[in-house]
């Protein structure tokens, strides 16, 4: 396991918000963290992750899961 942790301050960035934004972000239990000591620590899956779960059609206010569910039917 030779995964890349992210800082808070490098999180943010890679998310385009600020740190204030992640931490309430991450204290809502939307994106998941590693905790060690005082540090906290971001994995880029989980990061992307979030962004999938947040991604939007440009047509539509809703999540894409949802957008393609209702062109299935």
């Amino acid at each position: 396991m030779n995964e890349r942790l992210l800082s808070k301050l490098q999180a943010a960035n890679f998310l385009g918000i600020s740190a204030l934004k992640l931490d309430q972000l991450r204290k809502a239990g939307d994106i998941a963290f590693i905790k060690i000591g005082t540090r906290v620590l971001f994995r880029i899956e989980d990061l992307q992750n979030f962004i999938e779960r947040n991604l939007h059609s440009c047509n539509l206010d809703k999540p894409i899961s949802q957008v393609e569910a209702m062109e299935v039917q």
